[in-house]
């Protein structure tokens, strides 16, 4: 029996110690050293003429303009772009789900839970400058000759649907068009030009600077928060590459192809992509303040020469097949981690119970109750083993009495009495083994999936699944039906093993749930309310059984 109670207390502190470390503690690969690569020249063109006005794109851009800022409306966001650096100083998302996560304190969710209404949460910001820092997709040129990112440009085109932005600098010429498709997505075009009569090389690079304001961003802790930190990620040479803030703030380079940077902000993205990629890099770099993700072409332009660049810019919500339609690897940005193909699996299930009901709460009972269907045999099996084990504690207490101050002769007889009884005191622990996986799988689903983000389970408080409870009502009842698991089950422990197992755990448990995704409470606790309808239905089943066979009637 010793070794039944330390199985499950390896059991419930590696649960513990998995959730702690993988999600929040997982090391981070160390950062690749600065490549050494000669720039390598892009296909250069004469300069194509835009469709404007010729003479617009030949002028010469002005020594002194004055800093403006450019209003544009897109189907999917407010953006806020600047003539200094001609980049985005703001994008701001539209649309009732892509808000901030709301935060209540425990009387407001039950003041939410009876009625009353509060002020929805603010939009979800995929970009926001430091002062002094250059505006999101700045350019800049690191070569023989120093193009700084905070050129003040000329806006030489304005439309609701194309801006224009041109400059010059110590021989350069740098031209951005931005064109906004009715689908949300931006087209950034550049045309670096060389109009020195000596050969320019170096490296052009695209900047995408996010400045993370004092208290704006959680850290994850195991006991307070799953956290929000943002993150800045780059797919180079084929594989994704992520970099999360530390105190050290260590640059990550990067040789491609690239085929996209972006910072990550758990459920939203706002990533820069080419398709297909070509011989680039990306350059990473977070640090408490400031994430920042580059994207690097490496040039050689001879005099008169213009190499032309195409991008296109997302700027929006991490939905898979979305993702997927922009052909640029963007879902491998929907990092599930170790528990990749178990998620995979929960989601489909998922979709088809939300396809039937249209209720994301309902899709994860239903997927509660397929899972405990799928795992039915065993958890039957387990359920009568301890009930035959019921039966032989009489004669465990007899052993322990005899043998109190012999531990090791003890677990000997103990064994034997099992293997007489043929009964293994380990079963019960294997649908408890099976569970874990699911449980780690649906938390990492409800943290990294969209579909999920802000959709309600019901009534006023329940509002978002991958959000805390904020009434704690969800974690109290997983709590309680814990407690009721354990009461039911045969107490084979010593009195002080016992209280600990059906008292402690379930209140050490609940306490974690108070601030995890509300719909990993929600399958945890419809999981315990099937499991005491099972044990019922079991030891109902049981009772009669052995009335048939002993020739008496079932108690009622």
């Amino acid at each position: 029996m010793d070794s039944q109670k330390r199985l499950i207390l390896a059991i419930l502190s590696s649960m513990l110690l998995v959730f702690a470390w993988s999600y929040f503690f997982a090391p981070k690969p160390p950062p690749l050293p600065e490549p050494n690569t000669p720039p390598v020249p892009l296909a250069t063109q004469p300069a194509p003429t835009p469709p404007q006005e010729p003479s617009a794109l030949d002028a010469p851009a002005p020594s002194d303009l004055p800093s403006r800022e450019i209003k544009v409306e897109t189907p999917t966001a407010h953006l806020l772009l600047t003539t200094e650096g001609a980049g985005l100083l703001s994008a701001q998302l539209k649309g009732e789900r892509e808000r901030e996560q709301e935060t209540l304190s425990l009387l407001d969710g039950y003041k939410k839970l009876f009625g009353k209404t509060f002020e929805p949460p603010p939009h979800i910001q995929l970009v926001r400058t430091a002062e002094n820092s250059p505006p999101f997709w700045a350019a800049s040129f690191e070569g023989t000759v120093h193009l700084p990112d905070k050129l003040r440009y000329a806006l030489i085109e304005e439309s609701p649907s194309r801006l224009v932005f041109r400059a010059e600098y110590a021989g350069l010429g740098l031209v951005k068009v931005f064109e906004f498709a009715e689908g949300g997505d931006v087209q950034l075009t550049l045309q670096l030009s060389n109009n020195t009569e000596s050969p320019q090389s170096g490296t052009l690079w695209l900047k995408s600077p996010r400045h993370v304001p004092p208290g704006s961003e959680k850290e994850p802790s195991f006991f307070g928060t799953l956290g929000n930190q943002s993150s800045v990620i780059c797919h180079a040479d084929g594989k994704l590459h992520r970099e999360m803030p530390s105190s050290d703030a260590s640059t990550l380079t990067q040789e491609g192809p690239v085929n996209f940077v972006a910072v990550d902000q758990q459920y939203f993205i706002a990533a820069l992509y080419m398709q297909p990629p070509q011989k680039s890099l990306c350059r990473l770099k977070a640090s408490p303040s400031s994430r920042e993700a580059d994207f690097g072409f490496p040039l050689s332009l001879q005099p008169g020469e213009t190499a032309s660049l195409q991008l296109k810019a997302y700027l929006g919500p991490k939905d898979f097949q979305v993702l997927t339609s922009k052909g640029a690897s963007l879902e491998e940005t929907l990092d599930f981690g170790w528990w990749a193909a178990i998620c995979r699996f929960l989601l489909s299930i998922m979709r088809f119970f939300y396809g039937l009901f249209g209720n994301w709460g309902l899709a994860i009972i239903f997927l509660t109750v397929v899972v405990k269907l799928a795992l039915l045999p065993l958890t039957h099996k387990a359920m009568a083993n301890a009930e035959q084990m019921k039966k032989l504690q009489p004669q465990i207490t007899a052993l322990r009495e005899k043998y109190a101050k012999d531990r090791e002769r003890l677990n000997v007889e103990m064994m034997k009495l099992y293997q007489t009884a043929k009964i293994n005191p380990l079963g019960g622990c294997l649908p408890l083994l099976v569970q874990m996986p699911v449980w780690f799988a649906l938390f990492t689903t409800l943290r990294t999936s969209y579909e999920l983000y802000r959709e309600p389970f019901f009534g006023p408080a329940w509002t978002d699944l991958t959000s805390k409870d904020p009434t704690y009502l969800l974690p109290i009842l997983l709590g309680v039906t814990m407690i009721m698991t354990q009461k039911l089950q045969p107490q084979m422990m010593e009195k002080t093993q016992a209280f600990m197992f059906t008292w402690i755990m379930p209140i050490f448990f609940s306490l974690i749930m108070l601030n995890y995704p509300a719909g990993l409470s929600l399958y945890i606790f419809v999981n315990n309310i099937l499991s005491i309808g099972q044990q019922f239905a079991l030891r109902k089943w049981m009772e009669k059984r052995n009335a048939k066979l002993a020739g008496t009637a079932p108690t009622k």
